[in-house]
């Protein structure tokens, strides 16, 4: 059976109504395994699908998240999307979450159905839609001779026979696929026939022409956060390896010092690897702090900062900066807001003073040597070497 090659789709008896709003949730499903909860901008979904107004995506995730499926774990604020994680139907009941997340794997996964079109312009109004894409997808990977009666059978978890029978169809007259002994196949060049489609359509155009711009918008915005020492995307990776910097154990998130209250910076050189316990430990602590105008740092003599012969500077904020992060959990810990604010004092001065001097650089002075500094994941005998991100 050529089907045999196609990822699982389980039969799911329960979920959202909408097919759009199945391959949606299925989609953040997915992305929730690296990151819960997860940021998602309604911009970025409307572009991925190709949906003119954010709105109508936005309205597809308010029905996911007040039918259960999907939480709002976190509002936007300012430029930060919303954060959204999986809702009480999934946490309730592990079987049928297993099942979605089955499902996530074989729309969205490595092999999945639809990872061909990742991004795509075919997705979305007066174009192809989600029922075609999966259609397609399942005879790209089937490779071999598929029967509407076999493809209905495969996906009708999905979309029904009727579904699926008019959307061969609409395949077959786009020359996407054709019929051959034994049933339908993916016709050589089905890419460059897509591409085609897309761009004669003007959906398509329009999509195609948004893309480019995004593209260039995300190179800038890319170059722009490098050159002000942001965290590229490898690097968040490389820190969240690290234990975490409260409790020794696996880290799961990114945890700013000086809190983010008083430095909104994703500076690679005021971030530290912590789980997800500890991070919500201290946050309801940190919003009990007095506000960022009544903290005001203490004035930093240049001798203060100097650093020892072959001592880079930034490692010498690092040393600065754990000293008096170790400072805030004790204070926490005591419930001393008072020492928690000298401590925060003390890491925003010594901060800003390098900041504004232009000495938090991402390069190491050279000749300087780095400190071997260890730490040892909690629970095991092995030493990580380095206490945070290097730069």
């Amino acid at each position: 059976m050529p089907l045999s090659k196609l990822p699982p789709l389980p039969a799911i008896g329960v979920g959202p109504t909408r097919p759009f709003q199945r391959v949606l949730l299925a989609d953040i499903l997915v992305r929730l395994r690296e990151c819960d909860p997860l940021p998602l901008s309604r911009r970025d979904l409307a572009e991925a699908y190709n949906r003119t107004s954010g709105s109508r995506v936005s309205k597809h995730l308010r029905v996911l998240v007040g039918t259960g499926w999907l939480s709002l774990a976190k509002r936007s604020q300012g430029k930060k999307a919303h954060c959204y994680s999986r809702g009480w139907r999934l946490r309730q009941n592990p079987g049928l979450a297993s099942e979605w997340e089955a499902l996530g794997d074989g729309l969205w996964g490595f092999e999945g159905l639809l990872s061909a079109f990742k991004d795509s312009a075919a997705f979305g109004y007066g174009m192809f839609g989600e029922s075609r894409l999966i259609c397609l997808g399942a005879l790209i990977r089937a490779r071999e001779p598929v029967t509407k009666a076999q493809l209905s059978s495969y996906v009708g978890t999905l979309m029904g026979r009727v579904t699926v029978s008019d959307a061969v169809d609409a395949l077959e007259g786009d020359r996407l696929i054709e019929k051959v002994d034994g049933g339908f196949v993916a016709m050589p060049g089905w890419e460059s026939t897509l591409h085609e489609l897309v761009e004669s359509c003007p959906p398509g155009r329009e999509r195609l022409r948004r893309n480019a711009e995004r593209h260039v918008a995300e190179r800038e915005a890319f170059a722009e956060r490098l050159q002000d020492g942001g965290i590229t995307d490898l690097q968040l990776v490389a820190l969240k390896k690290l234990p975490c910097v409260r409790c020794g154990g696996r880290s799961s998130e990114k945890e700013h010092f000086p809190p983010r209250k008083y430095k909104d910076s994703d500076r690679i050189h005021s971030l530290w690897a912590i789980c997800k316990k500890c991070n919500n430990k201290t946050s309801s602590f940190i919003r009990a702090l007095p506000e960022k105008d009544e903290i005001r740092p203490l004035k930093i003599m240049a001798a203060y900062v100097a650093p020892a012969a072959n001592v880079d500077r930034v490692d010498f904020l690092q040393i600065s900066l754990e000293f008096r992060l170790r400072r805030f959990y004790e204070a926490f810990e005591n419930g001393d807001k008072d020492e928690a604010v000298r401590a925060i004092r003390m890491a925003l001065s010594v901060y800003n003073y390098m900041e504004r001097r232009g000495l938090l650089r991402r390069e190491r002075i050279p000749g300087t040597k780095r400190s071997q500094g260890q730490r040892t994941l909690k629970g095991s005998a092995r030493p990580m070497s380095g206490s945070r991100l290097p730069y």
